[in-house]
C-alpha cells in the first residue's frame, strides 16, 4: 500500500525460549536477504555502519542483531559508548531507506539503552518469548520424542507439568537424555523399536536440573 519497509524488531526472553530459532526460520523462508550480526561482528563503531551499508546495499534485508544488550545496553552500563552511538546513528538512518527491517534479540530487555527502543524508526515493538505453557510443553515433548513414548501418553502429561519452568531448549535437552538413558538400559520392544519410559524421564529431569544449577 505504498508503505515504506523501515521497521525494527526486538525479541526478548529467556535463554533457550525461541528467539533464534525464529530467526533461523525466517532466514530460510523469506525471499529477502539476511545478515546474521553477532557481538563478535561488531569491533568497533565503524563496523555497524559497514554492515547497516551492505543491508541497505542489499535490501530488501532482514538484519539480524543476535544478542543486541551486549553493544546497545544503557550509556551508564555500556563499555563501548562509541558503538552504541554509531547504532544509534544508523537506526535513524534507516528511516531514509526502505525495505530493511532490523531484528534485535536480548536476554534482558531491561538493560538496553531506552533510546534504541524508545524512539519511533529503530525499535518499534519488543515481541516477549515467555516459557512454554502446558499444552506447548506437552506438544513439545511428543514432537521430540519422536514416537519413542509408545501408545499411551499418561506419563507423557505428568512430565509436562513438572516442566513448568523449562524452555523450550530445556525440554529438548530434557527429552534427548531420556533417550540417552532409555538406551543405555537397553528400553527395547519386540521389534527393537526404542521405547521411552517415565523412569528414563525422572532421571533426565534430575540431570537437566542439575546443568541448569550450575549455569
Amino acid at each position: 500500500n505504498g508503505l515504506q519497509v523501515k521497521r525494527g524488531l526486538i525479541l526478548a526472553g529467556e535463554p533457550g525460549t525461541g528467539k533464534t530459532v525464529l530467526a533461523k526460520i525466517l532466514c530460510n523462508q523469506i525471499d529477502w536477504s539476511f545478515i546474521w550480526v553477532t557481538s563478535k561482528n561488531l569491533e568497533n563503531a565503524k563496523r555497524v555502519a559497514q554492515i547497516v551499508e551492505l543491508a541497505r546495499n542489499l535490501s530488501p534485508t532482514v538484519l539480524f542483531l543476535e544478542d543486541i544488550d551486549l553493544f546497545g545496553g544503557s550509556r551508564e552500563m555500556n563499555n563501548n559508548p562509541m558503538m552504541l552511538g554509531e547504532l544509534l546513528n544508523q537506526m535513524d538512518g534507516i528511516e531514509e531507506n526502505s525495505d530493511i527491517i532490523v531484528i534485535g534479540s536480548t536476554n534482558n530487555k531491561e538493560v538496553l539503552e531506552k533510546a534504541l527502543v524508545a524512539r519511533p524508526g529503530r525499535f518499534d515493538k519488543v515481541i516477549d518469548f515467555p516459557l512454554p505453557e502446558y499444552p506447548e510443553r506437552l506438544k513439545m515433548l511428543k514432537v521430540f520424542s519422536n514416537g519413542l513414548v509408545g501408545d499411551t501418553l499418561p506419563f507423557l502429561e505428568k512430565v509436562a507439568k513438572e516442566s513448568s519452568k523449562k524452555t523450550g531448549a530445556q525440554i529438548r535437552e530434557l527429552v534427548n537424555m531420556a533417550i540417552i538413558f532409555a538406551v543405555d538400559e537397553k528400553s527395547y520392544d519386540a521389534d527393537k523399536k526404542l521405547i521411552l519410559k517415565e523412569e528414563h524421564f525422572t532421571k533426565a529431569m534430575k540431570t537437566v536440573d542439575r546443568k541448569s544449577t550450575r549455569l
